[in-house]
């Protein structure tokens, strides 16, 4: 990304480093995030670059993105969420810990257009797996909305994931009537 500074790119290597080693390794989350946040200080970044970068790398990692589909990639993208779950856990505690991690969905889509299929399927699993909320998912799929009005790859997405929220409202309501 040419916008991206150069300490940002660092950060984004060596997490992915991190990110394959940890699933090489069965490295422990606890051990994941000492490395991340030590590579954090050393690069000077945001946490919203961190939650952004650590996002990036489990669904990035050990894929080879080039010539594949969504539909060829989405296994091996959620058998790193499934190894990592307890990591992503970590850095989305917050409502700004998510919020960053949907800044980093959108990215990941600009990067790789082969995402845009299988995100609501991400999203789900994230969700399942708590570390997306539904009212988190709700407020961020309202900007998508609204954004998609002047970004066409936004639209795309919120097009994407209609069948997802619509899913996720209708258990909200079951919920709610319980």
């Amino acid at each position: 990304d040419p916008d991206e500074h150069d300490d940002v790119k660092n950060f984004r290597r060596e997490v992915l480093d991190s990110i394959n080693r940890g699933l090489e390794q069965g490295l422990a989350a606890d051990n994941l995030v000492l490395e991340i946040n030590g590579s954090k200080h050393a690069w000077n970044t945001t946490l919203a670059e961190v939650n952004q970068c650590v996002l990036y790398s489990v669904l990035t990692a050990n894929i080879d993105l080039e010539g594949a589909t969504g539909k060829s990639i989405l296994p091996a993208v959620l058998k790193n969420i499934n190894k990592l779950d307890q990591l992503l856990i970590k850095y989305s505690k917050s409502k700004s810990g998510q919020q960053y991690y949907f800044e980093g969905v959108e990215g990941i889509v600009a990067k790789h257009e082969i995402y845009l299929d299988i995100m609501p399927k991400i999203l789900q699993v994230l969700f399942d797996k708590d570390i997306l909320s539904d009212d988190n998912i709700f407020a961020w799929n309202k900007k998508l909305l609204a954004s998609g009005k002047t970004d066409p790859l936004l639209a795309k997405l919120s097009s994407k994931l209609k069948p997802f929220i619509a899913w996720l409202e209708e258990s909200d309501d079951e919920d709610i009537s319980k």
